[in-house]
This record gives C-alpha cells, structure tokens and sequence, in this order.
C-alpha cells in the first residue's frame, strides 16, 4: 500500500479513485492533480514509480487536505455565533418531520 499524506491508498485501484480516499480530494481535485504530475489516471497505485508519487505528495502539498480541512473547518464551525450551526439543523429538521407529519390528510387511514 502507498501512504500520501497519511493515509493508506488501496493497491488494486486507479490512482484517480484511490486518491479520492483522501479527506478534501474529490474527483475533479484528483484529476487536475494527475493533469498537473501528468500521470495517467488509469494506472493503478502499485504501478506507480517513487519518483510519480513524489510529484503528487508535492502537489497535494497546495491544498488543504486531511487534517489542516478539519481543523479549518472545526474553527469556521466554531466561530458560529449563537448556537452551533450543527445544532440548529438538527432541531431544524425534527421541527419540520413533527410538522410534517401531521399536515399529510392523504396519509391519514379511513376506516373502511
């Protein structure tokens, strides 16, 4: 298995899919990497020559992936005044399920 920035990618696939298994990398992120090292994106991970992964570990370097997302993301929801944005959807939402719920008259059984 091929370790970049922590995490283990799997040896059996594409390094298109695989890089995907890092937190922050999606499929279009993975691309331009792989258009940017000019690796073919149809070559699997255990393919992959010491030097092709260097050149992605340097370019993945750019972004904020892994862990520095998280804590990014961790401080953004943090500095949400009042009560935390996680919190208020999730009242949010059962509010509207109970709302809901009683406001479907096609849904209510008739005796028959």
């Amino acid at each position: 298995m091929v370790r970049l920035v922590g995490v283990d990618l799997p040896a059996n696939k594409n390094i298109e899919v695989a890089m995907t298994y890092i937190y922050g990398v999606g499929p279009a992120l993975s691309r331009n990497i792989l258009a940017q090292t000019k690796v073919d994106p149809c070559r699997k991970v255990k393919d992959l020559t010491d030097a092709e992964l260097v050149a992605i570990r340097d370019v993945i370097k750019n972004y904020a992936v892994e862990g520095d997302l998280r804590k990014e993301i961790n401080l953004a929801v943090k500095r949400t005044p009042g009560p935390s944005a996680a919190s208020a959807r999730r009242w949010d939402w059962a509010r509207e399920k109970r709302r809901r719920r009683h406001n479907k008259p096609w849904l209510i059984r008739t005796p028959k």
